[in-house]
């Protein structure tokens, strides 16, 4: 698989995780990790890494760009906010702003002729914290 189709993979998985349902993006991460954190952090990620890249390659277009651009952004002023309670699972599966996350990465997928389904993550690499001394 050349670079241009990987990266565009893992925009996919990482899309597909954000449009999942709660209980599969709870499911699909390791237990110790902060799920909504996560979440965020992957396709920031993906995001500033690789979209200008996969655009360039012609396997987006400007205007997905542009949205997936705007999903950042929303990321951002999410993490902005002085109520960290958006970050708990809770907020996760109940908030308001987190269903409208998962619209949005729903209709990027299709706007993309792509599926949801359950998100292949295997590429990523998750580190436990430990006790420090």
């Amino acid at each position: 698989m050349k670079d241009d189709d990987r990266y565009y993979a893992k925009l996919i998985d990482v899309l597909r995780h954000l449009a999942s349902d709660y209980e599969t993006q709870v499911a699909v991460l390791p237990d110790f990790v902060v799920v909504a954190d996560e979440l965020a952090e992957n396709f920031d990620l993906v995001f500033i890494q690789l979209a200008d890249k996969i655009e360039r390659a012609g396997l987006i277009s400007h205007n997905t760009w542009l949205r997936l651009k705007a999903l950042d952004d929303h990321f951002g002023r999410m993490s902005d906010q002085e109520d960290k309670r958006i970050w708990t699972l809770d907020a996760l599966r109940d908030d308001p702003e987190w269903a409208d996350i998962r619209a949005e990465a729903k209709s990027i997928l299709r706007q993309m002729g792509e599926k949801e389904g359950r998100p292949d993550l295997s590429w990523n690499v998750y580190i436990g914290g430990g006790k420090t001394d």
